[in-house]
């Protein structure tokens, strides 16, 4: 009985003829296919895992957009009202500056044209007398 479990316990190598154990010849047949299935499995999630980067980066692109219209959209809006501002600003300035104006004028004294120019209008000096007579 032991000769015929020796029998079952092994099988001839079809290349080569030698008696290998079935014991080891199942094992490696188990380990050969549960290195196929852990690599299949690995593959899988190696593409999977792609597949997600990939669509994490279309949203981070996405998302970099987004935030890219909203910055331009921000910007131009704090640059309408820093426009806006300063054209109040310079609105009311000029406003003021006109009122002042306004309100100054009737404290200038008119200077009179119809008899020339003030000093003009007074005897002849001492330096007009120097001048020798004209022709």
């Amino acid at each position: 009985m032991a000769r015929a479990e020796a029998v079952l316990d092994s099988i001839e190598c079809p290349s080569c003829g030698e008696a290998i154990p079935i014991s080891e010849t199942i094992y490696h047949q188990v380990a050969e296919r549960a290195e196929r299935d852990l690599r299949a499995k690995s593959l899988q999630q190696e593409r999977v895992l792609a597949g997600r980067e990939k669509q994490l980066q279309a949203r981070e692109g996405a998302f970099d957009r987004l935030v890219q219209e909203q910055v331009k959209a921000a910007t131009a809006e704090l640059k309408s009202q820093a426009e806006q501002r300063a054209r109040q600003s310079v609105l009311l300035e000029l406003e003021d500056l006109r009122r002042q104006a306004a309100e100054s004028e009737p404290r200038r004294p008119l200077i009179s044209t119809e008899s020339g120019h003030p000093i003009r209008a007074k005897a002849a000096t001492d330096s007009d007398r120097r001048r020798p007579p004209c022709g």
